[in-house]
């Protein structure tokens, strides 16, 4: 198997921490949790809101409206008038004023939503959610920074970026976590980050290793893209345009790493072949 890429594009969204991105055939959009931003693009358009709750990840898109996981829930970002509205967010055991939402994904019936603790997550749990019906249902408690979410078949990988492991888990038909194993685990300087599938290999961003790492099923790291950012977050695959997408953050970099991983904070774009 040999894996081709090349740098396309490079949105200049300059965020501080760009995260959770979501593609579709003709749309993207991501978010910036610093500084409250949702980024959008329609044919090639690019849209900035702001928004009143803390963003971490776009769950999709329905109708004329953005789904976006917060620190609050799942809000509808209307793209036409910037309106927003909370869907109902019974159920959450956590204190939302000490904890944020981090990464999440939409599987089956059920939305999935991680969250981190705000200011000391090495020192208290994260928790993720199943969501239906606005109903949260704690399916885990017993990792930090839950990130990655990425669907292989009845099975769900999900990374603790504190401990530079990547799980594992069953999904049972209620949605529920079951069997958690450890898939893969990373040197303890890197922490996986949000990712995605790209035919039968994992892609999953590397911060603070300025790369997207390649993964086999085995969780075997094959090869690696080097990116001209050092801590990006998130990527996503749009299979029509074989483009892959990443975001990443500026957030604590130094004017020396700056300069050195110039396009820190902005979206790039590459090219992907895989024969």
């Amino acid at each position: 198997m040999q894996i081709k890429y090349s740098l396309e594009d490079i949105i200049s969204s300059q965020c501080q921490l760009g995260e959770g991105i979501y593609l579709c055939k003709h749309n993207a959009a991501w978010v910036d949790i610093e500084k409250n931003n949702i980024f959008y693009i329609s044919n090639n358009k690019l849209k900035e809101f702001d928004i009143k709750s803390k963003p971490s990840v776009i769950l999709g898109f329905q109708d004329k409206n953005i789904l976006v996981g917060t620190d609050i829930g799942i809000v509808k970002l209307n793209i036409d008038n910037g309106s927003q509205y909370l869907l109902r967010n019974n159920g959450m055991k956590h204190n939302q004023k000490i904890y944020r939402s981090n990464d999440g994904g939409h599987f089956y019936k059920y939305y999935y939503l991680g969250f981190m603790h705000k200011s000391s997550p090495e020192l208290n749990n994260g928790y993720i959610y199943k969501i239906k019906d606005g109903n949260f249902y704690l399916v885990e408690d017993e990792i930090f920074i839950p990130n990655t979410f990425i669907k292989l078949g009845n099975q769900l990988l999900v990374s603790d970026s504190l401990k530079s492991i990547v799980w594992k888990y069953d999904i049972d038909v209620n949605g529920d976590f079951k069997n958690k194993n450890i898939w893969a685990q990373l040197d303890e300087k890197i922490a996986p980050d949000g990712g995605c599938v790209v035919q039968d290999l994992i892609f999953i961003a590397l911060w603070d290793d300025a790369s997207v790492a390649i993964f086999n099923t085995d969780g075997k790291i094959i090869s690696k893209i080097p990116l001209p950012a050092l801590r990006p977050t998130n990527c996503k695959f749009k299979m029509e345009t074989s483009q892959l997408w990443i975001t990443s953050a500026r957030e604590g970099l130094s004017k020396a790493q700056l300069l050195a991983y110039p396009e820190s904070g902005n979206t790039l774009i590459y090219n992907i072949k895989i024969c």
